[in-house]
């Protein structure tokens, strides 16, 4: 389950969490039974994490590392989906996220006996081996992605490199997931994009704006 953020406009589980959180209650007590897997926002919080981690010692927790200047390019683009509509300088906020992911670090080292993976998919390549592997879970027998496809006429893209994939993107096939069988073409017209430009191993498509 993805948390509730500011992004999607939806906070209703932001406020169960903090609302066990603070009458002592285990974080994730009303859901648990329903989901298995918990993700950003408010989950990586921290406050939050030393209390999850007390709770939960004997889950599964997956720690992302991503690139920060990568993710500062796709914050910027989307810079409209914050609350103000504006976005802190690049060194200020890669400082930001540059500590407190040394703070999980920190926590993540006074409990050494927490399954922890660091899944890093930008820079090392980490993908499902990694993962399956460590939720002791079979790979998925899955063909190989068709990248790109023609549509009467046009040439569509799949994003290339879905570590970078906007924060736009990112909300708009979570929201449209909710339903994702009847919203399935919407999805896929995010996913595979018109090619504006194309070389024998790369190609540019157009950016995504929801209508």
């Amino acid at each position: 389950m993805h948390g509730g953020t500011d992004e999607t406009g939806d906070t209703s589980w932001w406020d169960l969490f903090w609302k066990n959180l603070h009458m002592k209650k285990n974080i994730f007590d009303g859901v648990i039974d329903k989901y298995n897997a918990f993700t950003d926002t408010p989950i990586v919080d921290l406050e939050f994490l030393k209390v999850m981690i007390e709770q939960y010692p004997n889950a599964y927790y997956i720690y992302t590392k991503r690139n920060h200047r990568d993710r500062y390019k796709s914050a910027r683009a989307n810079a409209i989906k914050f609350k103000d509509g504006r976005l802190k300088s690049p060194k200020i906020w890669i400082k930001e996220q540059e500590e407190k992911q040394l703070y999980i670090e920190s926590v993540l080292k006074k409990n050494l006996h927490l399954k922890v993976l660091e899944f890093n998919v930008s820079d090392e390549g980490h993908g499902w081996k990694e993962l399956c592997g460590f939720l002791n879970k079979e790979i998925p027998d899955s063909k190989e992605l068709i990248k790109k496809v023609e549509w009467n006429g046009k040439k569509y893209g799949f994003i290339p490199n879905l570590s970078e994939i906007t924060m736009g993107e990112y909300v708009d096939i979570e929201d449209y997931c909710k339903n994702g069988q009847k919203n399935l073409h919407k999805i896929m017209s995010i996913l595979y994009r018109p090619i504006v430009k194309e070389t024998k191993t790369r190609y540019e498509k157009t950016s995504w704006t929801r209508s």
